[in-house]
């Protein structure tokens, strides 16, 4: 749900992640999830974050001012709903960092990639397999690294060879 308050023509955000859609969207789609695909969006996510930074590290510095890091240390609290994992906790707290564009970057890789989690769950679900965060989280990193299709020709390989919640250096 989209919470705002319009004031002479000037819309004004209750939360930072309401104010782009794709953002919102994420935020949405993982507070549905369950703890293990939390987890692994929220590993990517502090992955992306950290790759982001590496590569634009003084513009990255210069653009935060205190408020961001007060924020964050308000945040200590831990009322909110993803403050009670500390992935959840970390990732949150890693995109809110982020500047405009990168956080929409990284939101809309990570939105597009929900075919991906719901392909894995219904593969193993054929077999009647538990599906495997760590196993999703590969997957999914492979996503956002590689390439698309190299995380569904990866899920297609685990299913022939029998190792969807297997992780893959077990082996």
């Amino acid at each position: 749900m989209e919470v705002m308050i319009v004031m002479s023509n000037k819309q004004i955000w209750s939360r930072w992640y309401e104010k782009d859609k794709e953002v919102l969207a994420l935020v949405t789609s993982l507070k549905r999830m369950n703890q293990w695909q939390v987890e692994a969006y929220a590993k990517v996510i502090i992955h992306q974050t950290s790759e982001m930074q590496l590569k634009n590290k003084e513009s990255f510095m210069l653009q935060h001012g205190s408020d961001k890091h007060l924020s964050l240390l308000k945040s200590m609290g831990r009322k909110r709903w993803y403050d009670k994992n500390k992935y959840a906790y970390r990732g949150f707290n890693a995109l809110y960092l982020m500047d405009d564009h990168a956080r929409r970057e990284i939101a809309t890789l990570l939105n597009d990639s929900t075919a991906l989690l719901h392909t894995y769950m219904g593969r193993c679900e054929s077999y009647g397999l538990e599906p495997n965060g760590v196993v999703f989280e590969q997957l999914l990193l492979m996503w956002v690294t590689e390439s698309e299709q190299d995380a569904y020709d990866y899920v297609d390989k685990l299913e022939v060879e029998g190792r969807l919640t297997v992780l893959p250096s077990a082996t």
